[in-house]
């Protein structure tokens, strides 16, 4: 069973902005600058209530309760920011999508492996360490295309890729 956050979303937004700014990523011609120190954040790891199928369940938290037989939408989140992260929980939250988080291109990547068929939806920053965005979508689009070609019959013909939406802060005309 997952846990009960007892937090609102928006004290969870505001307890991020009121953080020190010295975890913030120094911007360098639209790549950031890291901290050899800084060791790669882990995906949080919350799980689903449990589903009647045999499925691995998703390390995703819910948001606003759904009623019953009304369907879902598995949404992942990949934002190194954690300003912006928590921006983007609070709408799936207010929306009511259950969604996962990742940090990286890499966690995105791994997630997504993890739980093949699983997210409708990706909102992929593009400006990331450890693997950019880009890299990620391209890494995920080869995956879901092996995937596929793993399935028969009636699933493989009903096999949707998700919808891949590229977020980024930078605020040039290259980006």
């Amino acid at each position: 069973m997952g846990d009960i956050e007892t937090e609102s979303a928006e004290d969870e937004l505001d307890a991020q902005k009121n953080k020190p700014e010295a975890g913030k990523k120094a911007l360098n011609d639209g790549h950031p600058n890291l901290d050899a120190a800084e060791a790669p954040r882990k995906i949080d790891d919350v799980h689903l209530y449990p589903k009647e199928s045999d499925a691995t369940p998703l390390p995703i938290r819910e948001g606003l309760p759904r009623m019953e037989g009304e369907s879902t939408l598995n949404v992942l989140l990949v934002e190194d920011n954690d300003i912006n992260l928590q921006i983007l929980i609070v709408h799936m939250k207010k929306a009511g999508y259950q969604y996962a988080t990742a940090h990286n291109g890499l966690e995105a990547l791994n997630t997504f492996k993890d739980h093949p068929a699983q997210f409708g939806v990706v909102l992929m920053d593009i400006s990331m360490p450890i693997m950019d965005g880009f890299k990620s979508t391209r890494l995920i689009r080869k995956f879901e295309l092996e995937y596929q070609n793993t399935l028969d019959g009636p699933a493989k013909k009903l096999f949707q890729p998700a919808t891949i939406v590229a977020l980024t802060g930078l605020a040039s005309a290259s980006a």
